[in-house]
């Protein structure tokens, strides 16, 4: 049994070695982005997956949203949750641990500022406590459950580099999350 084990894990290793998923050293791949807005106009609004990419106004609700640069206006990516941060200006940050399909959405900064994990960004979801933040919430109530740390999930979103932050990958914002 552990031989049948241990030549599976050998083949699923060096099928990641194949596609560029892990360098013959051992290290993860981390993917190089030069971010690049791009405007987006989904057509209409949506709250589940996978349809929830329909979002007409993507970023009406996200605070401050100049400073994201995106990347592709309709990901979804799956992982386990590692935090759950309550922000001041309302949004839950969320910390993914990505799985290996999707080690490509895990760049160096996200490596070196976030423990390797992708930032996800559910906007709205508190109380907004900072006072310049305050009217990206204005009209908006947000509908999107959060999950609990150690969950897995599917989650649904643009995916964007946060250029005030030094460059690390998002989600921002959530679309729909679904928990697997």
């Amino acid at each position: 049994m552990r031989q049948k084990r241990l030549k599976s894990l050998a083949v699923v290793l060096l099928l990641f070695i194949a596609i560029g998923c892990i360098e013959k050293s051992g290290n993860p791949v981390v993917a190089e982005t030069t971010p690049k807005v791009t405007d987006i106009q989904p057509v209409s609004t949506a709250d589940q997956l996978p349809s929830a990419c329909t979002n007409p106004e993507p970023l009406k609700h996200v605070y401050n949203p100049k400073r994201l640069a995106v990347l592709d206006p309709c990901k979804t990516v799956s992982g386990t949750v590692v935090k759950i941060i309550r922000e001041n200006d309302g949004d839950t940050h969320i910390r993914l641990k990505v799985d290996p399909q999707y080690a490509d959405t895990i760049n160096q900064v996200n490596v070196d500022k976030q423990g390797g994990n992708l930032v996800v960004e559910i906007v709205c979801a508190f109380e907004i406590t900072q006072a310049d933040a305050i009217n990206a919430c204005s009209g908006y109530e947000n509908k999107i459950p959060l999950p609990e740390v150690n969950e897995h999930v599917v989650i649904t979103g643009q995916f964007v580099s946060d250029t005030e932050h030094g460059g690390w990958n998002e989600i921002h914002p959530v679309y729909g999350i679904s928990v697997k």
